[in-house]
């Protein structure tokens, strides 16, 4: 499957959908079923591996942050002891900046906010490809209660509606994303100001 980010997904969907044949209005939905389902998939796919990269990224710097922080209160502590050069208590203002970049780096490239977005918008798109495939198969279920034709407009309409929704969901964590670094790169300016 093509990146997700990349065009060609969506062209792969598109080519399917026009290679769509009517004549077995059953199958042909049942295609174009398949089809909104594996661009879903890739999405949340890529949520998925983009959440496990952040909480990794995250993890690290909260480990070398909780390092070099205890390595700088422990070195002025360590010159009292005799054992050690003069000046090893100014290591102890390095190492503290140390863990101050590390932070740095957290907040600035949104290490733990984005694993936190990125699990939010991921639990979302699972949640609503499982609801919309629930009631997809209702719909499908119920086909021999309803004509054909009707049957179809019913399952278009759901597809319509669980793709519509799915995008707005995409859109909203990308406008979060923005609104956050927006708000990174403000703060970071002023600091620089200052």
């Amino acid at each position: 499957m093509a990146r997700v980010e990349s065009p060609e997904r969506i062209q792969k969907f598109l080519t399917a959908m026009n290679s769509i044949e009517w004549t077995d209005k059953s199958a042909a939905i049942k295609n174009i079923h398949n089809e909104v389902n594996l661009l879903a998939d890739a999405e949340i796919r890529y949520y998925y591996t983009k959440r496990v990269y952040k909480r990794r990224l995250t993890g690290w710097l909260k480990i070398l942050m909780l390092l070099f922080f205890s390595i700088s209160i422990l070195l002025p502590l360590l010159k009292n002891t005799g054992q050690f050069i003069e000046s090893i208590d100014t290591w102890g203002y390095v190492f503290f900046a140390i863990a101050g970049i590390c932070f740095t780096i957290d907040k600035t490239f949104t290490g733990s906010s984005g694993h936190m977005r990125y699990v939010v918008t991921q639990i979302k798109l699972e949640k609503l490809l499982t609801s919309f495939n629930l009631k997809w198969q209702n719909i499908y279920f119920e086909m021999g209660t309803h004509n054909e034709n009707e049957s179809c407009r019913l399952l278009f309409a759901s597809m319509i509606e669980f793709t519509d929704e799915f995008y707005k969901i995409l859109n909203d964590e990308t406008q979060e994303w923005k609104a956050e670094l927006t708000k990174v790169l403000e703060d970071l300016s002023k600091k620089a100001k200052s």
